[in-house]
C-alpha cells in the first residue's frame, strides 16, 4: 500500500489559534489576514513540503529559526517536526532544546519526549513526560505520548489511565475516546470498552476520524453477549462503509470477519470455519497483513475454538505469535485477544520469549567478533517467522560491523527485500493520523 505523502503542514494546535465566540468580523479578518501574511512569508518552507522535499523544507525551518526571522517559532515548530518524519532525533532534540531555552512552550518540551521516544530513549521520554505532566497536568497531548510510552513498555492498565485523563480534558476528541474503548478492551474491562466506542460510534461514525476497527471491537463484544440485534446494527454500518471503499484490503477482512461472526450466532458453525480459513489463507498472503489483522483474526479463531475442537489452532497461534510478538506491547495485545485461553495465552508468551532468545544469541556473536554469524542467524530466522523485530535487528547489525563482513552487500540486500515484504508499520492499515503531540503530514 502506498503511504500518502504530505501536501501542507497542519497547524500547530495551540489555545489561542482558535476564534472564540462570539467574534466580530473585523476580528475574524484581522486573523485571516495573518494566516495569509504567514503562508506567503513562508512560502519557501510550504513550497519545499509540496515538492516532498523535506530535507530543504527542514533547511528553510532551521535557518529562519537562527536568524530569528519573522514567524521563526511558528517554523521552528514545523522544522522540528520535518526532522522527526526524517528520523534525525539528534537535530530535532537541538531544536526543540532551543525553543524552550528561547521561549518555553509545552509543545517544545513535548517534543523533546517525541525525540528521544523515537531514537529509543523510553526511560529518558517518560521521565521528561512526567516533569512536563506534573508542571502542566491540563496539557492532554502530554498524556497522548505517556500513553504511547506505556504501551511500548506493555502497560496497558497504565496507558488506559493516562489515556482516559487525555480524554477527559478534551470530552469532544473522537480520537482520544476511540483510544479509550480500545485500550481497555484489550484491559479486558469490556463493559467500559463497549460503552465508549459505542458513544463513538453514536457522535462520529460518519466522521473521517472515526476508525471502523472500533465498530469491529463492538462486533466482538456483542457477539459475546449474544446480541443479534446489537451485531446487526454494526455489521449494516460496516456494510456501508464497504459500499463506499469496495477495494480497501482492510475493510474486506473486517467484513468478513463480521460474516463469521453471524454464522457462528446463527449456529452455522461449518460456513464461519471455511469462512476464517479462507481469511486466514487470504490475509497472511497480503502486503497490510499487520498486528492488528493478526490479533482479529486470533479473536475469531479463539471463537470457534470454544465452540468445536480445532487441530489448525495450535498451529496458526505459533505462526502469529512467532511474527508478531515483536515487542512486550504486541505480545501483551495479542495475549488481550484470548479471551482467557490460558493455552493460547501461554503458547503466545512462549514465541515472544523464543523471539527474543534468538536476538540474544546474535547479539551474543556479534559482540564475540562472530557478527556475520549474528548477521545470518537474524537474516534466516526473520525469514522462517516473518517477524520484524529479527529483520530490523538484522539490518542494524550489519550497518554497526559491515567494515568486518566480506559480502555486507549481498546480505543487505537480502534484508532489504525482507523488510520491504514483512516490516509493517503499525496499524498500516489505518488512515494516517496526527501523531500525539505532533503535527500531521496532511495528504
Amino acid at each position: 500500500m502506498r503511504r500518502h505523502t504530505a501536501r501542507w503542514l497542519k497547524p500547530p494546535r495551540r489555545r489561542y489559534a482558535y476564534l472564540v465566540k462570539p467574534y466580530t468580523m473585523a476580528s475574524l479578518a484581522d486573523r485571516l489576514a495573518n494566516a495569509r501574511h504567514r503562508k506567503r512569508v513562508l512560502k519557501d518552507i510550504f513550497e519545499a513540503i509540496e515538492r516532498e522535499d523535506f530535507e530543504a523544507a527542514a533547511g528553510h525551518c532551521l535557518k529562519r529559526f537562527e536568524s530569528r526571522s519573522q514567524f521563526w517559532l511558528y517554523a521552528a515548530r514545523i522544522g522540528a517536526e520535518l526532522l522527526l518524519r526524517l528520523n534525525r532525533f539528534d537535530d530535532a532534540r537541538k531544536l526543540y532544546d532551543a525553543i524552550i531555552e528561547a521561549k518555553t512552550v509545552p509543545w517544545a518540551r513535548l517534543g523533546v519526549a517525541r525525540t528521544e521516544l523515537g531514537s529509543g530513549n523510553t526511560s529518558a521520554a517518560r521521565r521528561t513526560l512526567e516533569t512536563l505532566i506534573g508542571d502542566i497536568p491540563d496539557h492532554a497531548d502530554s498524556h497522548d505520548v505517556m500513553g504511547r510510552v506505556q504501551m511500548d513498555l506493555g502497560e496497558i492498565e497504565g496507558a488506559l489511565a493516562t489515556y482516559r485523563t487525555a480524554a477527559r480534558l478534551t470530552p469532544g476528541c473522537l480520537l482520544r475516546a476511540q483510544r479509550c474503548g480500545c485500550l481497555a478492551y484489550y484491559a479486558g474491562q469490556r463493559p467500559e470498552a463497549l460503552k465508549q466506542l459505542e458513544q463513538t460510534m453514536a457522535q462520529g461514525l460518519r466522521s473521517k476520524l472515526f476508525d471502523m476497527l472500533s465498530l469491529v471491537l463492538i462486533a466482538l463484544m456483542r457477539f459475546d453477549n449474544r446480541d443479534s440485534k446489537g451485531l446487526k446494527y454494526a455489521f449494516d454500518a460496516m456494510s456501508s462503509e464497504m459500499e463506499r471503499h469496495p477495494n480497501s484490503k482492510r475493510l474486506q477482512r473486517f467484513d468478513v470477519l463480521f460474516q463469521c461472526l453471524r454464522f457462528m450466532l446463527d449456529k452455522r458453525v461449518a460456513d464461519a470455519l471455511e469462512r476464517a480459513r479462507d481469511l486466514t489463507r487470504r490475509a497472511s498472503e497480503q502486503e497490510d497483513f499487520d498486528l492488528e489483522a493478526a490479533s482479529l483474526l486470533l479473536a475469531l479463531w479463539v471463537r470457534l475454538a470454544a465452540m468445536i475442537e480445532l487441530e489448525e489452532m495450535s498451529q496458526l497461534v505459533t505462526q502469529l505469535g512467532l511474527r508478531f510478538c515483536t515487542t512486550k506491547a504486541a505480545t501483551e495485545v495479542l495475549v488481550a485477544m484470548c479471551e482467557g485461553n490460558l493455552a493460547v495465552a501461554e503458547e503466545l508468551r512462549n514465541c515472544h520469549a523464543r523471539i527474543f532468545g534468538i536476538a540474544e544469541t546474535a547479539m551474543r556473536h556479534s559482540m564475540r567478533g562472530s557478527a556475520r554469524v549474528g548477521v545470518e542467524l537474524l537474516i534466516q530466522q526473520g525469514e522462517a517467522t516473518r517477524n520484524a523485530k529479527l529483520i530490523d535487528m538484522a539490518g542494524l547489525v550489519l550497518k554497526r560491523h559491515s567494515e568486518k563482513i566480506d559480502d555486507a552487500e549481498s546480505l543487505s540486500e537480502r534484508i532489504l527485500q525482507l523488510h520491504t515484504r514483512f516490516v509493517k508499520p503499525l496499524g498500516a492499515g489505518n488512515r494516517q493520523k496526527r501523531s500525539a503531540g505532533g503535527l500531521a503530514l496532511r495528504s
